[in-house]
């Protein structure tokens, strides 16, 4: 068989409100590799927002680890169940892998379980039938028997996870953007796309905060030698980020920019990761002061800090000239992707 793991986000099947007219689109993805000879394996994160309202809950009931981990496994497990019997209904044999099907074992660390093992013979005789099995993202079975998550974004690691369990040919995380940006293009809309990139450069991305995908994700995906793509869910049919061994690294002393927002209103700080970060760091502190921007220098050498959005906007534009992080020079600067509703 080939096989091929197709994750899809709580973005891609959007609010309650949205995923009825989001599950079309999700079938469309599923019968191309399906025509395309692939045996697709489908991972689903909860819909979007339910995560946090399931959280919510948990927090006002005052739920410890274990018990909140029980709370917040509903949400996968409702979009598993959701996606099984829309396939159905749309004439594709498909079944939820939820209850004591759930492939992943993990210890008892809730909230922020790692995963023991992977046990895929259920699977893989699911698939040898023509079904397509539809496994919850987040989940697993802890040692004590009870539903264990594996953290945030953890839809990844389950991705990844199975797909190097299984040996597919390829494992897709689908976004709602087109793949990987050196810089967040909702705060710099000229940043660098990355096409092609390696193992080692994806995993300092997410290691540096790269909010794309989780490091542990990354770190299997280089484990196992899962080739790795990521595409938009909605629009850019042709443009996506590909992961492979084979592809080098970037030689850059800095691959990428991360904006995280403070809280309180607290301004924003921006994280510079590669290689030679904490040297860049001192050029790009000196290069901003020079420019008459108010910067300070973060608690870890890689970092500085911005009171508002305009000195965060002058920052980066001054970054990205510096390291090159720029679209190429006569391209037309890129948009903030958006997805359609």
């Amino acid at each position: 068989m080939r096989i091929i793991v197709l994750k899809f986000g709580g973005s891609c099947l959007g609010t309650p409100e949205q995923v009825a007219q989001n599950l079309p689109r999700l079938k469309m993805h599923i019968n191309r590799f399906m025509n395309l000879g692939y045996q697709p394996v489908i991972v689903v994160s909860a819909l979007a927002g339910e995560t946090r309202q399931l959280k919510q809950r948990a927090e006002a009931q005052k739920l410890d680890a274990r018990e909140t981990d029980q709370l917040l496994a509903s949400g996968e497990i409702h979009s598993a169940r959701l996606v099984t019997q829309y396939l159905k209904g749309e004439a594709i044999s498909a079944s939820d892998f939820t209850g004591e099907k759930l492939p992943l074992y993990s210890d008892n660390n809730y909230g922020a379980a790692r995963i023991d093992r992977v046990e895929v013979s259920e699977l893989i005789a699911t698939m040898k039938k023509g079904i397509v099995p539809v496994v919850p993202g987040f989940i697993a079975t802890s040692e004590q028997g009870r539903l264990a998550t594996l953290g945030f974004e953890g839809s990844d690691i389950t991705a990844l996870a199975l797909a190097g369990a299984l040996k597919a040919k390829e494992c897709i995380l689908f976004k709602d953007v087109p793949g990987i940006y050196a810089i967040n293009p909702n705060y710099y809309d000229q940043a660098e796309f990355y096409d092609n990139l390696s193992y080692d450069d994806l995993i300092l991305l997410a290691q540096g905060g790269a909010s794309i995908v989780h490091h542990q994700a990354a770190l299997m995906a280089k484990q196992h030698g899962v080739p790795l793509t990521f595409k938009a869910f909605y629009g850019w049919p042709r443009k996506m980020s590909c992961v492979r061994r084979e592809i080098g690294d970037q030689q850059k002393d800095v691959i990428g920019l991360h904006v995280e927002k403070q809280k309180e209103n607290l301004g924003f700080l921006v994280r510079l990761v590669g290689g030679g970060a904490q040297q860049a760091r001192e050029n790009l502190f000196e290069k901003a002061q020079a420019c008459g921007l108010p910067v300070t220098k973060g608690t870890e050498g890689t970092e500085i800090l911005l009171a508002n959005s305009e000195e965060l906007k002058r920052a980066l534009k001054i970054a990205a000239r510096e390291f090159k992080l720029s679209c190429t020079i006569g391209r037309s600067p890129r948009k903030p992707f958006t997805p359609k509703p």
